[in-house]
């Protein structure tokens, strides 16, 4: 809506990234907080077999309760009660250190990048989707924006409820190859280091 509004161009052919030459505002989405040579390391140990069918969510769940539409809340509740259906472990971390942080993602199967009803419809890209793809995670997000983002090669759907079930079937149609992919496109298109280009460009 803001970028239609102010006629933001796209900049430099980059996905996502937006600017407004005159007002000198260039919008672009968040980065991985690992630099590529620890992406590398991530992939070089990856494995299928080592992802336990459990489900942990990092970040912050929060309420508002003046307009829920700001809130998580529900969209991660359903989430929790769509693995208590599938008999998926859940637990959620929150202020923990990146090394948990690694270790937590890259051993579990359904570690999603959820978000609430008004980060979606304003297509907020969030850094967690890029952390947990980087870290050797499995690409789960209910928003659309996202997914465009990563040409569909990730999992993706508004309904909370079939994402165990959407995940299951993209682990056993995508090859390690494939996973790796993705990490290697996080690596050469969306840590720290990228977006410090693009700012300098």
């Amino acid at each position: 809506i803001v970028r239609e509004k102010l006629k933001f161009g796209k900049f430099n052919q980059l996905k996502n990234h937006y600017y407004l030459p005159d007002n000198i505002i260039l919008i672009l989405p968040w980065a991985t907080d690992l630099t590529p040579s620890e992406i590398d390391e991530n992939i070089e140990s990856f494995s299928k077999d080592k992802l336990e069918n459990k489900a942990n969510f990092i970040g912050s769940i929060w309420e508002d309760k003046c307009n829920k539409d700001f809130s998580n809340k529900q969209q991660i509740q359903t989430f929790i009660d769509s693995c208590n259906k599938n008999e998926i472990e859940f637990k959620h971390y929150h202020s923990i250190s990146i090394e948990e942080n690694i270790n937590l993602i890259k051993k579990t199967k359904y570690s999603p990048s959820i978000q609430g009803k008004w980060q979606c419809y304003h297509g907020y890209i969030p850094c967690r989707i890029f952390k947990n793809i980087s870290y050797g995670g499995l690409p789960i997000t209910n928003n659309k924006e996202v997914y465009d983002l990563f040409d569909g090669k990730i999992v993706f759907n508004e309904n909370i409820e079939k994402l165990i079930d959407d995940t299951n079937i993209f682990f056993e149609n995508t090859s390690e190859e494939d996973f790796k992919d993705l990490m290697r496109y996080i690596r050469d298109n969306h840590t720290y280091l990228n977006r410090i280009n693009a700012y300098l460009d």
